[in-house]
């Protein structure tokens, strides 16, 4: 009895090819699936304010979460560069001081894959209460 394998057959070319060719995809599969776990920017989080607000204080400190699935490597906050150690989850607090009537806050996070994100809240400051509407 021969117990050779017959690599003539078309069957068992074709398995000789699919696996063969599935051996070259897997690396190829995986930096493909590595390259969209990275396509997404930094979620920029905070429980302290909302997109557009009205406030009787002059300052108010506010919590940041930045996370992502790649490392945080930039935040800055109205233009200024926050500093902290590079890692997937970043929270970082701030202190605003409002001047009267509306002020913007602008937050960019950068991941190291070179993605970003900007999230804009507008404060609007009125120590004696928001002005009549005439």
């Amino acid at each position: 009895m021969n117990k050779h394998l017959n690599f003539s057959t078309p069957a068992v070319k074709w398995m000789v090819v699919f696996l063969v060719l599935s051996l070259f995809a897997q690396p190829v599969l995986a930096g493909k699936a590595a390259k969209e776990k990275t396509g997404h920017p930094p979620q920029i989080l905070t429980s302290d304010l909302v997109q557009r607000q009205v406030v009787a204080r002059q300052k108010k400190t506010v919590v940041f979460t930045i996370a992502d699935s790649d490392k945080i490597v930039d935040v800055t906050i109205n233009g200024e560069k926050k500093s902290f150690i590079s890692s997937e989850t970043v929270v970082l607090t701030h202190t605003f001081a409002f001047t009267k009537g509306r002020n913007m806050i602008e937050v960019v996070a950068r991941d190291a894959a070179g993605n970003s994100r900007t999230k804009n809240f507008f404060v609007e400051y009125y120590p004696d209460g928001m002005p009549k509407r005439k």
